[in-house]
Order: structure tokens, then sequence, then C-alpha cells
């Protein structure tokens, strides 16, 4: 396995006729809710297509509603094209463990047959009826459009805070880069802490760096709560990481 950085020029570079398959985040979020640059995917659906290799898409954390929209995927692709493949979990049980991949086409789909692979959790009758229902509440109840303006509405407060330096926002799947007194500093981690003994669920991908991924149900007054609170969370993981 061969790891490329998130350029075109990367994947112009690397793609040719020894890649069997291409595995892709649309939106990276253990590195701190970054996007793949304009334009990435559609080439490399164009490339993956040109050599034959498979272009496989991990929606695992940014699917089933979390961006806004039921893929992340689709942002990103021309309208008609596809991956061969789409990994999903997290958001599709709603809670509950399960796990799913999707494949595009009778081809991609012929590649995988009943007894190549086994998992102990595979098949579960109680897991697929929960992410059945969690799909119908998804859409029966506009959470797309709720990820949508509740996030927009939680980035732009957060925006205006001064401890904040950048904030990444996809739907309800949001990056916080914080103000730091040093690069060096972990101040992350320190708020992730105060933030917990204050009541919110929040977690670090860096040490300035911090994710929000509240639930689809989330209203804008309730993130409001965690904005007014969050100047004085950052003050307290500051005075946590003084006396530490």
């Amino acid at each position: 396995m061969t790891h490329i950085p998130a350029t075109i020029e990367a994947l112009e570079t690397e793609l040719d006729g020894t890649v069997s398959a291409l595995i892709v985040e649309p939106v990276q979020g253990e590195s701190g809710v970054y996007a793949l640059p304009e334009g990435f995917l559609a080439r490399a659906r164009e490339l993956t297509r040109d050599h034959g290799a498979l272009l496989i898409v991990d929606e695992v954390q940014s699917g089933i509603g979390r961006t806004g929209q039921w893929l992340a995927t689709t942002a990103q692709l021309p309208e008609g094209e596809f991956p061969d493949a789409i990994t999903l979990a997290k958001g599709l049980g709603g809670g509950f463990p399960i796990g799913a991949m999707i494949t595009v086409g009778s081809d991609v789909s012929s590649l995988l047959t009943a007894g190549q692979h086994g998992t102990t959790f595979g098949g579960n009758p109680l897991a697929t009826a929960a992410a059945s229902a969690t799909l119908d509440v998804i859409k029966n109840e506009g959470l797309l459009g709720n990820a949508d303006v509740v996030g927009a509405h939680l980035a732009e407060a957060l925006n205006d805070l001064a401890e904040v330096r950048e904030v990444r926002q996809h739907g309800l799947l949001i990056g916080i880069d914080l103000v730091q007194d040093s690069p060096e500093q972990a101040l992350a981690p320190a708020v992730v802490t105060a933030a917990r003994e204050a009541g919110f669920i929040i977690n670090a991908t860096g040490p300035g760096t911090v994710r929000l991924a509240p639930p689809l149900i989330i209203t804008a007054q309730e993130t409001d709560s965690f904005v007014a609170a969050l100047p004085g969370i950052i003050r307290d993981a500051r005075t946590a990481l003084a006396g530490s």
C-alpha cells in the first residue's frame, strides 16, 4: 500500500496500470475535517477508469447525512459519476454498531460473493433493522437539511470567537483550529477535557484542532449554548495547562 498526498499532481504521477485500487476519504475527519481539493475526486474517477483500477470511497465518517447529504461524495463527483465501492458505518446504525459496503455496477458487485468474506457481526438482523429505521428517520424528519442549516449556523458563530483561528464546516462535521500560544502547545486535548467537565463531548484531532460531530437532530439553540460556553472552556483549558 502506498500513501500519496491529496493533490491532483500526485494522482497523475502515481496512478498507472500497476494500481489495483485507490481508496480515499472525501472529507478527512481524523486529520481535522479537510475536504479533498476541488476536482480531485473527479480526476481520480477518470484516472482509475483509464487504468482499470477501482475507486473506493471511505464514507464511514462523512456518510449518512453527516455533511448535509447522504454521501459527501455527491458534492465532489459530476452528476452521473459514482465510485466503484463506498464503505459506510457509524451514522448508518444511529448509534448501533453496523458496517456496510455499497458496490456500483455488475462488474464490481460480482467481485465479492457469498462465502468469500466472513465477519462476526455481519448479517445481524437487529443491526440491519436499526440501520433501516435510521435511514427512515433521516429522510422523513428532514435531517439532511437540518445538518446543512444548523452546521452553517454553528460555523458562523464559531468564526466570530477570538479564540478560534479557522473553522472548516461540512454539514455537521466541523473542524476548529484554536488560537495557540505556540505550535507545540497541546491546547486541543485540554479543551476536550474542560468541555467534558462542562457537559460537552468533543474530540481533538491534533494539538490545536478540535472536531465537532453532533447528532443530526441538534438544534441551532443547542449549538448556541456550546458557542457561548466555549471561551470559558478554553480559558479553563489554558489554566489547566499552565498549572501542569
